[in-house]
């Protein structure tokens, strides 16, 4: 778990060859927001509000997947705004777990073998996101900033509190301020 361009993708990606790609399923909390992009809900809400995610289902189909069940679920594309229609999804070996949420449910904090929460410094998440963002997902720097700021209450509410749950916080921190 971790704020929205903490690196939770990253480690994820860094920690599948590990395991080896035959032996993991990943499963993102993205997958679960209720809305596209495009909808007026968004106007109201961030995805950062737990409301904003289908996480019963999340926790179903997490739990589904550790039980060695297959799923079937829907993919978010950050680049459209849109989901996928549910794909199909066996389970394996290692189940990794990824999202803004992912230590919000009690029920699936229980289940982890390991929980990893991502503190990065904010500057630098900041920079991490808006450099994502703009550059792997076609947005505008200012709507960027824009979202930062209206997302920074919900980060505050829902998101940090997460990693007292996490029984390891990775922080990442700068050494030189000059």
């Amino acid at each position: 778990a971790g704020d929205s361009g903490s690196g939770k993708d990253t480690l994820i990606s860094s920690l599948v060859p590990l395991f080896g790609e035959h032996s993991v399923v990943t499963i993102s909390g993205d997958d679960y927001h209720l809305w596209d992009r495009h909808r007026p809900m968004w106007q109201v809400m961030t995805h950062l509000n737990p409301r904003a995610n289908d996480l019963d289902r999340f926790g179903r189909d997490v739990l589904a997947l550790v039980d060695g069940q297959t799923i079937y679920s829907r993919h978010y594309d950050h680049e459209s705004g849109k989901s996928t229609k549910p794909l199909r999804v066996a389970s394996r070996d290692v189940v990794i777990v990824g999202g803004l949420h992912a230590l919000w449910l009690p029920l699936l904090r229980e289940r982890y073998d390991l929980s990893i929460y991502l503190d990065i410094d904010e500057g630098l998440r900041r920079a991490f996101k808006v450099d994502r963002d703009v550059r792997a997902r076609g947005h505008e720097p200012g709507r960027v900033f824009d979202a930062l700021a209206k997302r920074e209450p919900d980060a505050v509410k829902f998101i940090r509190p997460q990693a007292r749950h996490a029984d390891l916080v990775l922080a990442l921190r700068p050494m030189n301020l000059d």
